[in-house]
């Protein structure tokens, strides 16, 4: 692996990972990008991996969704919310 060289280092590098209902989105130089998630309700969550700090996003819905993050390393997450068929098997399971 060789170092970044300009204009390189001005490209969103990231990695996305999705995981039956979270999807991790990890930056090391912040930026604008687009991810697609499956279908349903998400909730978003902007982590900084050098303190612990989370900021809540709001709410996204399946599809390309897009971000903006500002310079820096950063992890987005989205974590699908329950629906309301997924919320009543739970409760008859507890």
């Amino acid at each position: 692996m060789k170092p970044l060289e300009p204009p390189d280092l001005y490209h969103l590098r990231a990695a996305v990972v999705a995981i039956t209902k979270v999807c991790l989105v990890y930056t090391l130089s912040g930026g604008q990008g687009t991810v697609t998630l499956p279908p349903g309700r998400y909730s978003a969550v902007r982590l900084d991996p050098r303190d612990g700090t989370t900021a809540d996003l709001g709410s996204a819905s399946g599809g390309t969704v897009g971000f903006s993050l500002p310079e820096g390393d950063w992890v987005l997450i989205y974590r699908r919310k329950a629906d309301q068929h997924e919320a009543k098997s739970k409760e008859l399971t507890l």
